[in-house]
């Protein structure tokens, strides 16, 4: 099985991200024959295969488990199957994690292959790598850091988007599952930092959902060490989140920084107070415009509001009459646009509890008796949509009083 592996990873490259070069007719055949003849091999010998031709054969069988340039749907079927048969996803994950040999065998492709100058040409020992991060737990991923570390690094380089994606991905694993210590060693968190702040400029949406929650991570592993340079370095970057938020027209991306904002302001907790104008401008927007039928990005600034009243006050008192007249025009809009009737529900509800938590704290303490003033001067009052107002009006204030 040695020699099928050798053959697929260094004799036949294929380049990442994948071109039409590698689709050739010729190319494509001569690797579906290798890599069928490896899983002849493996399926007639399953049986009798050694530990050392065992860890071959899984190691071929990871890179053919989806559809890839040198295979077709029939291999991958096959091979997927073989992979059951000779010991399953959860029994590879066991054996990575248990047997260091196997490790030593995937390093020493990943040591040997990806390396800065040549590591787009051999697509399929990326993807061992990327399958063999995902199985790694800890504390394994802690004792292979030099191997695992430089390859995500480098993918989060690469001026592919999908190939960033990839790299987050794996770094996001990596710090998940390494300790804190092994991570700090040798500036290991700090590479780990610069190389994910510069992806923060990007505006590839699975990109982004992946990049803030991992920038997190790594904030959490750097703050152990000098709790001071972290807060500096969380500051910058939510202060760019914040402004990319505000020039933002695109739903889907203010959907995505509207849940990477309120990561932020978790992590931050007190500390978002030096952003607390900024952030609230920000939220009254987004609280502006909807984002479709189940209203995401307004029930995210409405988590977020949440959050800024516990950890913004009492400098949060000052903005409560601007929070006051997004949150009853908020209101409004879910009778007047087409929203989800649940979603509508959910809405008044929060904003109902947001009423409620800035009159327990002794803001805006005449808030009922506004809303009355609003109904009664309603020029909606003469047509359904008015009567619905009022209805929805009338039920926050039940909720308030509840």
């Amino acid at each position: 099985m040695e020699a099928f592996t050798e053959d697929l990873f260094i004799k036949r490259k294929c380049s990442l991200p994948y071109t039409s070069d590698t689709k050739k007719d010729k190319v494509q055949l001569d690797a579906h024959l290798l890599v069928d003849r490896g899983l002849q091999h493996l399926d007639s010998n399953a049986s009798e295969l050694t530990e050392d031709e065992l860890h071959h054969g899984i190691i071929f069988l990871a890179t053919n488990l989806q559809a890839q340039p040198w295979n077709n749907s029939k291999l991958v079927k096959k091979a997927c199957h073989i992979y059951d048969k000779l010991i399953g996803v959860d029994g590879v994950r066991h054996l990575l994690n248990s047997n260091s040999k196997i490790c030593k065998k995937v390093n020493k492709w990943i040591i040997q292959v990806l390396k800065r100058d040549s590591w787009q040409e051999y697509a399929s020992v990326y993807v061992l790598y990327r399958w063999y991060c995902s199985l790694l737990a800890f504390p394994q991923v802690s004792e292979h850091l030099d191997v695992l570390i430089p390859p995500s690094l480098l993918l989060v380089d690469s001026y592919d988007d999908e190939l960033k994606v990839a790299g987050v991905d794996c770094l996001c694993h990596i710090i998940q599952e390494s300790g804190k210590t092994e991570l700090r060693w040798h500036g290991r968190a700090e590479v780990i930092y610069d190389a994910l702040q510069k992806l923060t400029y990007t505006q590839h949406e699975p990109l982004i959902s992946l990049l803030h929650p991992t920038i997190i991570k790594i904030m959490k592993v750097l703050e152990d060490e000098s709790a001071l340079a972290a807060e500096r370095k969380v500051d910058s970057v939510y202060q760019r989140l914040l402004g990319d938020m505000y020039v933002e027209d695109k739903l889907v991306l203010r959907r995505t920084y509207a849940l990477s904002a309120k990561l932020y302001i978790e992590y931050l907790k007190q500390d978002v107070i030096k952003h607390l104008s900024q952030t609230i401008k920000t939220v009254i927007y987004y609280l502006e415009d909807s984002c479709g039928p189940l209203e995401i990005t307004r029930t995210a600034m409405l988590e977020i509001l949440q959050l800024l009243l516990t950890f913004g006050s009492p400098r949060i008192e000052t903005h409560y009459i601007d929070i006051t007249k997004a949150l009853l025009r908020l209101v409004v809009d879910t009778v007047m646009l087409p929203i989800d009737a649940d979603t509508s529900d959910n809405l008044v509800f929060r904003v109902a509890t947001i009423l409620q938590l800035m009159m327990a704290d002794g803001g805006c303490p005449y808030i009922c008796e506004s809303i009355r003033m609003i109904i009664a001067n309603s020029p909606l009052m003469t047509n359904q949509k008015g009567q619905q107002v009022v209805a929805a009006m009338n039920r926050v204030i039940a909720l308030l009083n509840t």
